[in-house]
């Protein structure tokens, strides 16, 4: 869809997918640290984790762990079941955040 107006001109884009993204997060170095702190402890705090989960076509809601970077999928769920999908993204949430570990891959 492209729509114009007085000195304006923009342009939407729609794309379609087989998937639905539900939640995303990342983790990020606390605050107080610096990035040289952080580098030094080393550990989950010196790295961005990701947390992608969404419902997906043909095999229903999945979690995904990607770290280092988005090329690296550390740990995946799947799952049909709605309440195994939020009580995992709890769990992998809670096990990177309060006790500093990946889920099991």
């Amino acid at each position: 869809m492209s729509s114009t107006g007085p000195g304006n001109t923009y342009l939407d884009r729609v794309e379609v997918s087989d998937s639905e993204d539900l939640y995303w997060a990342r983790t990020a170095r606390p605050p107080w640290l610096t990035a040289q702190e952080a580098a030094s402890r080393g550990g989950l705090q010196a790295r961005e984790i990701n947390i992608d989960a969404g419902w997906y076509q043909g095999c229903g809601f999945r979690i995904v762990v990607l770290d280092p970077d988005w090329d690296h999928e550390h740990a995946s769920h799947i799952t049909s079941d709605l309440g195994e999908f939020v009580t995992t993204l709890e769990g992998w949430m809670r096990l990177i955040t309060e006790r500093g570990e990946l889920p099991k891959a």
